[in-house]
């Protein structure tokens, strides 16, 4: 055989056969197995009429006498993933994945590719979603990928076909019309005409995926698998109120969850609908990131924060950023000093914000934080960010955290601010591209009143100080501190050469 396969190495199981890691013609791949005799005689087939970025790719398929063999695109792992617990060794942690609405629309697109090839899927779940990482460029792609077509069908120019057989797929993402031929089939066999499928129970089937993204992996017609077919057959979509009425996706979904297959819209539909939202998700977005630069007190802080709430649940993207490349958080440090900024912080954090990102000039949040914040909370927005990940010793062309806070920041807490950083470990002796360190700057360029405690602070923290560190800062005699600055480092005995 081409495709060699690692049975130590399972990748999943299901009721039709298993995934292994494998190899094929030298490169990774997941390679499924299913018994012949239980095999879909198209499902190769039907893939290899498939060609989109958002579909799993189809490389090989061979078969032994006991099995047939698929040579499929290797994953990361799949969509249900991402919401097991966090000590579950399958549970997703790899690159954050794209924002909601992109998530959405590529599955539309895939699905709506599918359809186009005359082929339904039948088996749409989160665990036949699969989530592809690509680090080979500057920037990681994470892209979702339908998967599974062990149950595809070809389906006439209506989007029909029948169902000889019965009802595939898994029972919780049926449905209604499947429920029903599905309890019919079970209680009268004989006395059924022969039914038929549709294409429009992919549609319902993604609109259930939609949800369990929105609402954190829950089902939206239930909890348990009883309660979810009664729903489903009553049309009682009972999580369909944790969803905020004014979210883009929240007619979308009721739209795709019709009881009837013919009141239903198609995957082109999806894709249509969703570009008209995405043009009134972006005039929001614009407004979310104009909230987050207005200072105090011109914009009471309180309604900052309520309108910010209600754009987030409006479903805006948290990540989107201005020409300058700053996201939300950004803006915030850089602009806002109210009382509540921190809780405003936290805000944006639980809706998944890029704490680490960079706008255009290498600032990330810590760096604009210190440069340009004078807020009372200072410190405690700061132990935030670093509790979170952010890298306290990044730096861009200004420097780090520390020689940002000496150059710009004249605030009270100061000293505060230093006192964490070099605590956290920060360099006090890291120069910036321009070969001035935390002392060079807080000489030339610092006015604060705490100048001295401040100097005070970076040589207790292991500054290793002489005249030609700080001497060539010092000639222009611009800072207001000087003769205090002078004193202090003769007291020090420090050598000085004016």
């Amino acid at each position: 055989m081409e495709i060699k396969l690692n049975r130590e190495v399972l990748l999943g199981q299901g009721g039709f056969g298993a995934v292994f890691l494998g190899t094929f013609q030298g490169r990774e791949v997941a390679v499924k197995r299913v018994e012949l005799i239980r095999a879909n005689a198209n499902e190769g087939k039907n893939l290899k009429q498939i060609n989109h970025p958002n579909v799993v790719q189809l490389f090989h398929v061979e078969c032994t006498d006991d099995f047939k063999h698929f040579a499929l695109e290797l994953c990361t792992a799949s969509l249900d993933q991402i919401f097991l617990e966090p000590n579950d060794p399958k549970k997703y942690n790899g690159p954050k994945l794209p924002y909601h609405f992109e998530i959405f629309s590529q599955l539309a697109s895939g699905l709506e590719h599918i359809h186009s090839r005359n082929l339904i899927h039948r088996d749409i779940k989160p665990e036949n979603i699969l989530i592809s990482v690509d680090s080979t460029g500057q920037d990681v792609k994470v892209t979702m990928k339908w998967a599974d077509f062990g149950l595809s069908r070809a389906v006439n120019e209506r989007g029909t076909f029948t169902m000889n057989s019965g009802v595939k797929g898994t029972s919780y993402w049926y449905a209604p019309e499947l429920l029903r031929i599905s309890h019919n089939f079970q209680s009268q066999p004989k006395k059924m005409e022969q039914p038929r499928g549709t294409v429009k129970s992919d549609v319902f089937a993604l609109g259930l995926v939609y949800a369990f993204l929105l609402l954190d992996g829950e089902h939206i017609y239930g909890s348990h698998i009883n309660e979810i077919h009664e729903n489903i057959l009553k049309g009682s979509a009972i999580n369909i109120n944790k969803l905020e009425r004014s979210h883009y996706a929240y007619d979308l979904i009721n739209e795709m969850l019709k009881m009837e297959p013919n009141d239903r819209m198609s995957s082109s539909n999806i894709i249509e609908r969703l570009k008209s939202e995405k043009l009134k998700l972006a005039d929001k977005e614009k407004v979310m990131l104009q909230l987050c630069t207005i200072r105090d007190p011109i914009f009471p802080s309180t309604d900052q924060s309520e309108k910010l709430k209600t754009l987030i649940r409006q479903g805006v993207d948290v990540n989107v950023k201005n020409s300058n490349g700053s996201n939300a958080l950004h803006l915030l440090c850089q602009y806002n000093s109210s009382e509540r900024l921190i809780d405003i912080i936290q805000l944006f954090i639980q809706q998944g914000i890029d704490v680490n990102g960079e706008n255009n000039y290498e600032n990330n949040a810590l760096h604009l934080l210190c440069k340009f914040n004078r807020s009372e909370r200072l410190i405690d927005v700061i132990q935030l960010l670093i509790e979170l990940g952010i890298d306290v010793n990044g730096e861009n062309d200004e420097g780090d955290a520390l020689h940002l806070l000496c150059q710009f920041n004249t605030s009270e807490r100061l000293i505060d601010a230093m006192q964490l950083l070099i605590e956290l470990g920060i360099n006090v002796n890291e120069k910036t591209i321009y070969e001035n360190n935390a002392l060079h700057l807080l000489c030339r360029f610092n006015t604060s009143e705490r100048i001295i405690d401040a100097i005070k602070l970076l040589i207790q923290g292991g500054f290793d100080v002489d005249g030609n560190n700080v001497r060539s800062f010092l000639w222009e005699k611009a800072n207001i501190n000087y003769d205090k600055i002078i004193k202090l480092f003769q007291s020090l005995t420090i050598d000085f050469i004016f």
